[in-house]
């Protein structure tokens, strides 16, 4: 009984120092950020902190916020959307107050429970999460919000080797972010960082920023999102691949009752506000029509590589096409046309009733305002897209335009 009590002892015992090692880990870590304080060292580690602890007040405070690759949108002369030119991040900013609160807050609760009550660098969840991760509970982070949109921002610089830093698992990196969080803190309210962020973020399938997101997975716009909706985008920016809806609905549907359950124990939802949302269904991908080419899906497909064409040749957006193709691509241009979509609709049901596109000849139409020259509308006989084997008749041949 003795030896079981004196192993049970050692085990608590082992148990103990290493929670006191990550404890003083974290300590270094903190001091460092505070104050640059010299606290006691262990190891290559400690050597590590105190190298760091010196180099801390040289490390720049002002993060260069560069502008965030935004998606264009075409519109008809009314303001109907077209078509959305989007590269490698579709993105459309939104303001934190077209942000519904059950969006702000289920992120919050998931992401960072403390974010109203830190200055940047949340110390107590800094040493949970060490002191977790070492003991082999299921892994935490430790960083803030203000941090997670630091490393997107460092992530975004047009130098390589800031992106590559951005990544690294190392003490500099955690320290860099800290130094950049702290002076965020002073700079903006938590407003302005909650907006920031969520519209900075991976949301998965290419889509970033929640605004973005919405449309998306839902096919609402930002502030029609629901509590489930919400808890399921909060969800994914942990891991967008893991817990992408469309195609890992299982896990998706797992995490976001992780995010529910931390919405309800910090107070944020009711039982039966979660009982409900956890059993409602998952977006599925039926109102997702996205093409490689954006005019491919638009309603007046002509018309909208006629827009293109003429952006593509406009010296004002850039010198080069490689300039004109990032304003339209990352540039977010808002672009109002003169296309009437009455009269679209009109020509292109005419030639399409009359003149099958079957035939050998292609029949076309434009119109064009007298007086003014605008353009209202584009049409021909003949389906847009890429010709393969299975459809034939499609073309992307601008017929109006080389034609007349």
């Amino acid at each position: 009984m003795q030896a079981l009590r004196r192993s049970r002892a050692a085990s608590e015992g082992d148990s103990m120092r290493l929670r006191l090692i990550l404890l003083v880990l974290s300590s270094i870590v903190a001091g460092v950020v505070v104050a640059g304080l010299a606290l006691p060292v262990l190891g290559t580690v400690g050597l590590e902190a105190r190298h760091e602890a010196d180099q801390f007040d040289a490390l720049p405070s002002v993060l260069a916020e560069p502008p965030l690759p935004q998606s264009s949108i075409v519109t008809d002369a009314n303001g109907k959307i077209l078509a959305t030119f989007a590269g490698d991040e579709n993105r459309t900013l939104v303001t934190i107050d077209q942000v519904p609160l059950v969006m702000q807050q289920a992120i919050i609760a998931v992401e960072d429970s403390r974010f109203y009550e830190h200055h940047g660098i949340d110390f107590r969840g800094t040493v949970r999460a060490l002191v977790n991760n070492g003991s082999g509970g299921a892994r935490q982070g430790g960083s803030t919000l203000t941090q997670q949109y630091v490393k997107n921002v460092l992530e975004h610089s047009a130098d390589p080797e800031v992106r590559k830093e951005a990544t690294d698992d190392t003490l500099a990196r955690k320290l860099r972010e800290a130094r950049y969080a702290l002076a965020l803190e002073r700079r903006y309210t938590k407003a302005q960082i909650l907006e920031k962020y969520l519209n900075i973020a991976n949301f998965g399938n290419g889509e970033y920023g929640v605004g973005t997101a919405a449309q998306f997975y839902f096919g609402k716009k930002v502030g029609q999102l629901t509590l489930p909706d919400a808890a399921m985008l909060a969800g994914i920016v942990n891991a967008p691949s893991a817990y992408d809806p469309l195609h890992h609905p299982e896990a998706a549907r797992d995490r976001r009752r992780t995010v529910l359950n931390a919405m309800l124990k910090q107070g944020y939802i009711s039982q039966a506000q979660f009982d409900s949302a956890v059993s409602s269904p998952l977006p599925n991908a039926s109102h997702i029509n996205r093409a490689l080419d954006a005019c491919q899906t638009s309603e007046a497909p002509l018309f909208c590589d006629y827009i293109r064409s003429e952006i593509e040749l406009d010296p004002k957006l850039g010198a080069t096409k490689q300039d004109r193709d990032n304003a339209l691509f990352t540039g977010g241009l808002r672009i109002k046309t003169s296309l009437d979509m009455t009269t679209q609709n009109a020509m292109q049901t005419a030639l399409n009733t009359k003149l099958p596109p079957n035939q050998r000849i292609v029949a076309m139409s434009a119109a064009v305002k007298p007086g003014t020259g605008e353009v209202l509308g584009l049409a021909a006989d003949r389906p847009y897209g890429d010709k393969s084997k299975a459809n034939p008749l499609l073309s992307k041949v601008n017929y109006p335009i080389h034609s007349f």
